[in-house]
């Protein structure tokens, strides 16, 4: 006799353009620095995410891959060249192996390049518009030309191919966190008065190219989706309602919309809410991210209160958001640790998918036990020690004492 499982709504499936997932929860593009500094996949990179896979979520999604150079990070991914292939396919191989379905999330890092990373002096720090150095890396960026912008929608659409050569069945185009498509839809990084600036239609040009560029590249039949920020730290920057202009527009071009916010270079705190490991910050004084000063801990020891963890932080952009999605469904990212109310979030249509990171490097097999019955929340402490650790460029791990929640 077979009895419904406890958290009903979270452990049911979903089907996007014929792909089912077994439950609604997927694995976030949390990167991880395990690949080569050319971005290859490595054995360490193959082991953690089949670790994350086995652990019984629907979806996972290794952490985001480099398009184009230059780098943001370091230790990072690459699907900006043939040579990738080889090792995304065995990502791919190895996520399907464990049931589940395997997206590949593709970023370049435009102003939030870093240029201790450059490989060559062909390499440059550009966006939509020249700024001034950025916190964290303290770079300046130049204006992007015409020839260079469209070259960067060739970038995504060609890192997008990869993706399906190598047996992805999703391509997430990364619109959040700063990196380049956020950039132009931005108020505050896209200040040009051309064709790609001035006003929110022509500041979401750039998105539109390169999605239908992307779903040219993979097809009618892939799954295409995005992850577009909704919010960042600054009064001039996305916010709720300059979302609530272009969320239907970009409903119409991807399968679904995954929401979150924040800018790694700016406040890298705001997309992941929690404490502010001091101590960590200060060992990178003097490192390969110029940012990283006495200077830089104090002002982010001033916000501590404005990026303290609360469950669900998303979730009053995603109640405002979703009726705009129209049949697109919403995935809602941030702060999910207590099964039942993930599963309240499913249950009342608020979220289609959750997506997790923090809590899945802490605890890889919190899926299967939620769709087990657990009601216990997730241990991860949102210490973010694992966040500054991989900024500094060391490999993602969790720092929680007790045996079992670091992967070996």
């Amino acid at each position: 006799m077979s009895t419904q499982p406890k958290w009903e709504e979270l452990s049911s499936p979903i089907e996007m353009r014929g792909v089912t997932f077994k439950n609604r929860m997927m694995r976030s593009g949390m990167y991880e620095g395990m690949a080569t500094e050319r971005g290859e996949v490595t054995p360490e990179l193959e082991d953690w995410i089949a670790r994350q896979a086995a652990g019984g979520a629907a979806c996972i999604f290794p952490g985001y891959t480099n398009v184009c150079l230059p780098r943001c990070m370091p230790y990072q991914a690459g699907s900006y060249s043939d040579s990738h292939i080889p090792g995304l396919t065995k990502l791919a191989e190895i996520i399907h192996s464990h049931g589940a379905v395997a997206g590949l999330q593709l970023a370049a890092a435009g102003r939030q390049a870093n240029p201790n990373l450059f490989f060559s002096d062909a390499e440059a720090v550009m966006g939509p518009s020249a700024m001034g150095p950025s916190p964290l890396y303290q770079a300046a960026c130049r204006e992007m030309t015409e020839a260079e912008i469209w070259q960067a929608v060739e970038d995504q659409a060609a890192a997008a191919a990869r993706a399906k050569e190598a047996g992805f069945d999703i391509v997430l185009p990364n619109a959040a966190h700063g990196y380049m498509l956020a950039q132009f839809l931005s108020p505050h990084t896209n200040m040009r008065t051309d064709a790609w600036g001035g006003t929110p239609e022509k500041r979401f040009k750039f998105f539109e190219e390169t999605f239908r560029a992307v779903r040219e590249a993979v097809g009618p039949e892939m799954l295409v989706w995005t992850k577009i920020s909704v919010e960042e730290p600054w009064d001039d920057g996305i916010n709720l309602d300059e979302a609530k202009i272009f969320i239907p527009e970009v409903a119409k071009l991807v399968d679904a919309i995954e929401i979150s916010g924040g800018t790694i270079v700016d406040n890298v705190f705001m997309m992941t809410r929690g404490e502010i490991p001091i101590g960590t910050l200060r060992k990178g004084i003097g490192g390969s991210v110029e940012g990283i000063s006495a200077e830089l801990v104090d002002v982010l020891y001033g916000i501590r209160d404005s990026v303290k963890f609360e469950e669900a932080y998303w979730y009053d952009h995603a109640l405002a958001l979703k009726p705009l999605c129209g049949d697109t469904p919403l995935i809602l990212t941030g702060g999910h640790k207590y099964p039942a109310t993930m599963n309240q979030i499913i249950k009342e249509g608020t979220a289609d998918m959750l997506s997790l990171a923090r809590v899945l490097a802490a605890e890889p097999d919190f899926p299967n036990e939620v769709v087990a019955g657990r009601e216990d929340p997730g241990k991860c402490s949102s210490c973010n020690k694992c966040l500054v650790e991989v900024v500094l460029g060391n490999k993602l791990q969790c720092f929680l004492p007790e045996p079992g929640y670091t992967h070996a």
